[in-house]
């Protein structure tokens, strides 16, 4: 009769048995570089396409303006290396750049360059450092309760002119040779944008609300989209 083998002495399966530790062996160069580099190449993949796809909308556009059914075009939310892309491309530059300019966001280098390159400037979300601007539910932006400490200075201002504080905010944009995009549907809100004649901010405010410049924008709650690939 053959004998029992004991338990503890019966040979493990061999998915049990504990495998030799293995010493580390130099990977081949770029080697373990590139395991860990797919989520930033995936990222740069992405870029990619996102700039083929604005070259070839901006292709499009200038063709349109080719053809005679536009007689200007331009962009939106461009940065400065968006604009450096049509330039490396050889493509026309655009003739305006609509992006968010109000006290809060000032953009001084990206005006610079576009005025450089004869880009005019186009001012959205003028009126974003009001404390009555987009406040209802679902209307999303970046402002916290501490952009509410710039409060006091426009009203004070709107006070020394003998304005609103939407009318103060315009004329700013209109002084630095902004076109401004105020958008309203009350009648009287309207009257008052058109208003803006009648007062000019002298230079001593004007550097005030310079000191104001936060370095981005509060209209998107995702970020100011001029920074972004």
């Amino acid at each position: 009769m053959p004998r029992a083998t004991s338990p503890s002495r019966r040979t493990a399966p061999s998915r049990w048995r504990r495998r030799p530790r293995r010493t580390a062996r130099a990977a081949a160069p770029g080697a373990a570089a590139s395991r860990w580099r797919s989520p930033r190449r995936s990222r740069s993949t992405r870029a990619a396409k996102a700039w083929k796809a604005r070259q070839a909308q901006w292709a499009a556009l200038l063709e349109i303006q080719r053809s005679g059914k536009a007689p200007a075009v331009g962009v939106s939310n461009y940065g400065r290396h968006h604009l450096e892309e049509i330039a490396a491309a050889g493509l026309e530059m655009p003739a305006v750049n609509q992006i968010e300019l109000n006290p809060w966001s000032q953009k001084p280098d990206l005006i610079a360059h576009m005025r450089d390159q004869g880009i005019f400037p186009m001012a959205y979300s003028s009126l974003a450092p009001l404390s009555t601007w987009r406040v209802e539910p679902g209307q999303d932006s970046a402002k916290t309760a501490d952009t509410k400490r710039d409060d006091a200075v426009f009203s004070a201002m709107a006070t020394k002119y003998g304005t609103t504080e939407a009318q103060l905010l315009l004329r700013w944009g209109i002084q630095k040779g902004y076109a401004v995009l105020p958008k309203s549907l009350n009648v009287a809100q309207m009257q008052q944008n058109l208003a803006l004649a009648g007062f000019a901010i002298d230079a001593g405010d004007m550097a005030v609300l310079e000191g104001l410049d936060r370095g981005f924008g509060v209209a998107w709650s995702v970020g100011d989209p001029v920074g972004m690939k």
